[in-house]
């Protein structure tokens, strides 16, 4: 399996999920199958344990990845990494297929010199926010992170910390008032590539945001983003 060629002239191109046309989503397999080929970043989904760790995971519950239904905020991590996930291609459960840690992500990203574009899943206390950064601060990485997320709350969390660090602000479209937000927080955009124009794209960068599209899979639609110049695609089989 090879991944789509794209002229992608000066757009940045994101691997979610890890490259996750290839393999489990989320899972350490991806995130080395990403950093073996040109992404600028592997993005993922993370989620505090009922313990207070950090698990890379998209869904709330483990059941769609694993067959086995266990909500993550509600389980202790030592039960969270017994659970064998479900390989991509077979469907079947694979003994090297686990949730990875924060760290475990970070690290990969690390040995492939690839960035973190880590999504905070649900609404997340000012702890675990603060957390999360001084973990990956631990881990010598915090330079090569972005941070994004549907609940901008968690990015005010990000920017309280250290206004330096760079957030998106995850929109299914683009409205006024989040326009708004993010022009005062000088946060950037991530959104739906279906519900973004050219002109858009355009007014965005006239305030300095970088716009990032999720989640583009087809020649023909990255082309078009290519076109509007987008700064990022965030894609699954696209290169």
């Amino acid at each position: 399996m090879e991944t789509l060629k794209l002229e992608k002239r000066n757009t940045l191109m994101i691997a979610h999920r890890g490259l996750c046309g290839f393999e489990r989503e989320n899972t350490l397999a991806a995130f080395v199958a990403a950093g073996n080929h040109s992404y600028i970043g592997c993005e993922c989904d993370i989620h505090p344990t009922l313990d207070k760790k950090y698990v890379v995971i998209h869904d709330s519950n483990t059941e769609r990845v694993s067959g086995i239904a266990k909500i993550v905020e509600e389980t202790p991590y030592d039960e969270l990494k017994q659970i064998e996930l479900l390989n991509l291609q077979t469907g079947i459960k694979d003994s090297s297929l686990r949730i990875p840690t924060l760290e475990e992500y970070v690290l990969c990203c690390k040995r492939y010199n690839k960035l973190c574009i880590i999504e905070f899943k649900n609404e997340f206390a000012k702890e675990d926010v603060f957390n999360v950064i001084q973990i990956i601060t631990s881990l010598e990485y915090l330079d090569s992170c972005i941070f994004i997320s549907f609940y901008y709350q968690n990015l005010l969390y990000v920017q309280e910390y250290n206004k330096n660090l760079p957030c998106q602000f995850l929109l299914s479209e683009l409205t006024d008032e989040a326009l708004k937000i993010c022009i005062e927080y000088h946060m950037d955009i991530d959104i739906n590539f279906h519900n973004i124009s050219k002109e858009q794209v355009e007014l965005i960068h006239s305030h300095g945001l970088k716009v990032n599209v999720w989640t583009v899979n087809t020649i023909e639609d990255g082309n078009r983003m290519v076109e509007y110049g987008v700064d990022y695609i965030t894609t699954n089989i696209l290169e």
